[in-house]
């Protein structure tokens, strides 16, 4: 990779990914009537490639894209969009187009996230179980950036001192206004002489000229001397000073101030944080450690609704419904920080699920589970630019209304009971979410020209298959009276295996203990769930 990216990107990757973070089980929801089942679990994700859709929203081939190829190659507009400008106004000093290159950049990029999250389910009935996660988050993006720019590469670097640029600009005008007034006369002798012709044709190529340089100027960036745009820009400039000349206009200035020399790593890591360059990023692109942070909380009831054979007998299958609500309680990223991630969608989730559970001679079983996610509109605040590019300018952040697609999800996981307390499992997930859809929240943007704010939803639609597989080790009975039995040792690790749209290709090792103890009641019904 949103983004990355953006890496990030982009936060959308980040929601995918969360939604179905826990969606695979190996155990039914419910705990017997009275017990208590108490869990902490840990979550490594990693992800270094993402799929995504190409320039403008349009699909991709289907292969997942690293993220250090978002800051990799010429560093110009595709980068650094802000300097659009830029790169248009020396097309048109120079009389031809010449895309910006600062230099080339060589980046690799990974995005690890670990989650640590405490859980407690209590059996309010037998068929009938309550229960909530509160999870705690903290993002890295490992990130490393080779900046190398010298002649052969640029053909920009840091622009001239201000005074210079300053002092050219005003002998420019001057000249142009000398010009003006020669042009003037000629034509008040005779309209349509050559002389006027000629007069007026140099009039409107040097106030191009001017209003070129004017606009170059006051960017942070300025062509390189020797370099393609530069000698254009000088050419154009010593044949207008020419014919200024022949007019008797010799105050026309022979050369343009230039960049003398390329940026350098730290000139460029300045063009992305600088408050008054364009981008204004609150992180350089380097290095990023979020601090611990509290995630989306979840709260959940589930129901039996179905029953086949006695839950203590070898064969035994059950089915039934859940609800879960996602409160807001996490943090979104940065959106002035390219590489940040957030701790959680920071809005509102329904989540309604149906689940299976069985077994056969106790040593096989299969969990089936479907969810249906209801993701409810809120407000956030991006910067509102095509997510194809990493790096968007400052002037297009925006409060915005925001009204998340709905998901899908469908994953089966059958598993084998290898020894008593041992079982193995493996299954698959399918992830599905609509489209997000985006408004600008301020009454005012309406009448300033705001920015498209639906180019946000370039793949927010996404699809995505997961693979599963790990172990599960339960301990046997404790003796009578133990305070907490069983205790449940699970590993499973997941990986995305195909995606479209935004999709991060994450891998995640899970990590979970789980215990369980008696809160009131006699408890003979055993935990329910497919593995023993």
């Amino acid at each position: 990779m949103p983004g990355a990216v953006r890496l990030l990107w982009v936060s959308l990757a980040a929601a995918i990914a969360a939604s179905g973070a826990g969606a695979q089980e190996a155990h039914g929801p419910l705990v017997p009537r009275g017990a208590l089942r108490f869990a902490v679990s840990t979550d490594y994700s990693s992800f270094w490639a993402r799929y995504r859709p190409g320039p403008g929203g349009e699909r991709g081939d289907g292969q997942p894209v690293s993220l250090g190829d978002d800051f990799s190659g010429p560093a110009g507009t595709r980068l650094l969009p802000s300097l659009a400008g830029y790169e248009a106004a020396v097309a048109r000093a120079a009389g031809e187009e010449h895309p910006l290159r600062l230099g080339a950049l060589s980046t690799a990029a990974e995005k690890n996230s670990v989650r640590l999250a405490l859980s407690a389910d209590v059996g309010a009935l037998d068929w009938l179980t309550v229960g909530v996660t509160a999870p705690l988050v903290r993002n890295e993006t490992e990130f490393s950036m080779h900046f190398a720019a010298d002649s052969a590469l640029a053909n920009a670097g840091a622009g001239p001192a201000p005074g210079a640029a300053s002092a050219f600009l005003s002998g420019f005008g001057g000249a142009v206004g000398e010009f003006r007034d020669f042009r003037t006369a000629a034509c008040a002798a005779d309209p349509n002489s050559a002389a006027c012709a000629e007069a007026t044709t140099r009039l409107a190529q040097a106030e191009q000229l001017q209003d070129a340089l004017a606009t170059i100027y006051r960017a942070p960036v300025a062509p390189l001397a020797g370099s393609a745009p530069g000698a254009a820009i000088q050419a154009r400039l010593a044949a207008l000073a020419e014919a200024f000349r022949a007019a008797g206009v010799a105050s026309l200035p022979a050369t343009a101030p230039l960049a003398s020399s390329p940026l350098d790593a730290e000139g460029f890591q300045r063009l992305v944080t600088d408050p008054g360059l364009g981008i204004a990023a609150s992180h350089p692109l380097a290095q990023w450690t979020s601090l611990w942070a509290l995630g989306d909380i979840e709260v959940r009831a589930d129901a039996r609704l179905w029953e086949s054979g006695d839950a203590n007998a070898a064969s035994h299958a059950e089915a039934g419904i859940g609800l879960t609500a996602r409160l807001p309680t996490g943090a979104r990223d940065d959106p002035a920080n390219f590489l940040d991630e957030p701790t959680g969608d920071a809005q509102t989730d329904v989540v309604f699920r149906g689940w299976a559970n069985a077994r056969w001679r106790a040593r096989f079983g299969i969990w089936a589970d479907l969810r249906y996610g209801l993701q409810l509109a809120g407000t956030t605040e991006r910067r509102v630019f095509d997510p194809y590019f990493p790096v968007a300018p400052a002037h297009v952040q925006r409060a915005l209304r925001w009204n998340p697609g709905d998901y899908q999800m469908a994953a089966a996981t059958p598993w084998l009971r290898l020894a008593d307390g041992l079982t193995l499992l493996a299954g698959y997930q399918y992830f599905r979410k609509g489209e997000d859809a985006f408004s600008l929240l301020a009454e005012e943007d309406a009448a300033a020209d705001p920015p498209d704010a639906s180019v946000l939803a370039y793949g927010s639609a996404a699809t995505s298959s997961r693979f599963h597989a790990g172990g599960i080790f339960r301990r046997p009975r404790a003796p009578s009276g133990s305070p907490l039995w069983p205790t449940e040792i699970r590993a499973v690790y997941r990986r995305v295996a195909t995606g479209a749209g935004i999709v991060p290709k994450t891998g995640t090792l899970e990590v979970r203990l789980r215990f369980e103890t008696r809160l009131w009641g006699s408890g003979r019904r055993p935990a329910s769930g497919g593995v023993p």
